[in-house]
């Protein structure tokens, strides 16, 4: 990973795990079921859009060095698992 990215990547799971961790005072407070799941949908889309950014960071360094095949499945395993992570959504 490049140091600028890890370093936002570091802040913005920061920032997440504060919000997990707001979330449980939440349900422990019997907050409104519509706040709680607004908090839980916006950690959700950090979490996808680190997601992004991790891939995109690093999709080269994953295959880098790798035989042209073993290169294709590690990039059809990666696809797979976010194709499989986005799928969950429906």
């Amino acid at each position: 990973m490049t140091g600028a990215v890890d370093k936002d990547l570091l802040a913005r799971l920061k920032r997440a795990e504060g919000q997990l961790r707001g979330i449980q005072r939440m349900i422990a407070d019997s907050r409104k079921c519509e706040e709680v799941v607004a908090q839980m949908l916006a950690v959700r889309a950090a979490l996808d859009r680190m997601v992004e950014m991790h891939l995109s960071a690093n999709i080269r360094d994953c295959v880098r060095g790798l035989p042209p095949e073993q290169a294709a499945e590690r990039m059809t395993s990666l696809l797979s698992m976010v194709t499989r992570g986005m799928s969950t959504r429906g």
